[in-house]
């Protein structure tokens, strides 16, 4: 069974409060050009994104330099429903592999990204010692409104973000990852088109 996992990117799609807005614009039409063509104008974290060390450290990898074996891979699932603010003591008893994808149920409604599960400080360290090299979630970002802590702690270590992840009807388990970026050179994230592929066991 594979999914695709990816937020569509679209004019006018909800973005995170202050990034720039998705315009897609039609410059070419086959009636009187021959052809059809648009230009596309996005933020780095536009829809299913992600963020790379660079995104905070001015030392740290750009989203080109992200090792692809990163990217595709084994990669565990686990469902937290129901919880906001996601602290060490919902996630301790997780012992994940290398890739990891929290589905917490987020869903965006109204058009507006606010009021989303994140990662509370104590769980970003622990996913720190857990030795992961990748985070998943399905809500906009690890951290809330106006803050950056757990990006820090998560990109300081290495481990690649994912958010915005669509994980509505995928059941918590065991997968193979498939997400890859733009090849976007010096720049600090990439939208991304993300699958899951069932695993067995």
């Amino acid at each position: 069974m594979l999914y695709d996992i990816t937020q569509p990117l679209y004019q006018g799609m909800p973005i995170y409060p202050g990034d720039p807005e998705v315009n897609i614009k039609k410059v070419q039409e086959i009636d009187s050009d021959g052809v059809e063509v648009h230009s596309v104008s996005l933020g780095t974290h536009s829809g299913t994104h992600i963020d790379a060390p660079r995104h905070l450290f001015k030392e740290g990898k750009t989203v080109d330099q992200i090792d692809p074996a990163v990217l595709i891979g084994s990669s565990d699932l686990f469902g937290i429903e129901g919880i906001s603010k996601i602290g060490l003591d919902h996630i301790s008893g997780l012992k994940p592999g290398r890739r990891l994808i929290l589905k917490t149920g987020f869903k965006i409604s109204s058009g507006e990204m606010k009021d989303y599960p994140y990662l509370l400080p104590d769980a970003g360290r622990y996913l720190v010692s857990c030795r992961i090299s990748l985070l998943g979630i399905d809500s906009p970002s690890v951290d809330p409104p106006g803050s950056d802590q757990c990006h820090r702690i998560l990109l300081e270590a290495g481990i690649v973000i994912v958010e915005n992840l669509m994980l509505e009807g995928v059941p918590p388990g065991k997968y193979e990852l498939m997400c890859l970026p733009l090849l976007l050179v010096g720049v600090d994230g990439s939208p991304a088109r993300a699958l899951l592929r069932k695993r067995g066991g």
